[in-house]
């Protein structure tokens, strides 16, 4: 899958990740560099981070923030 990103430009990408509190089975990935994705939950407004070994965020292409 080719990049048409800019530089400086973050993809927010929904993926099937549950928020910590389990109310809601969609998280939103704001960030994702070669180890750990910057997460956000809308309903909850909470935010936390995963490392990018879940199962769900493998395929995910990488931010830059150049």
């Amino acid at each position: 899958m080719a990049s048409t990103q800019s530089p400086g430009v973050f993809l927010h990408r929904s993926v099937p990740i549950p928020c910590p509190s389990g109310k809601h089975q969609q998280s939103i990935v704001t960030f994702r560099n070669h180890t750990v994705a910057a997460m956000f939950c809308m309903p909850c407004e909470h935010a936390w981070t995963e490392p990018t070994t879940h199962p769900e965020l493998r395929c995910l292409p990488l931010d830059k923030s150049d």
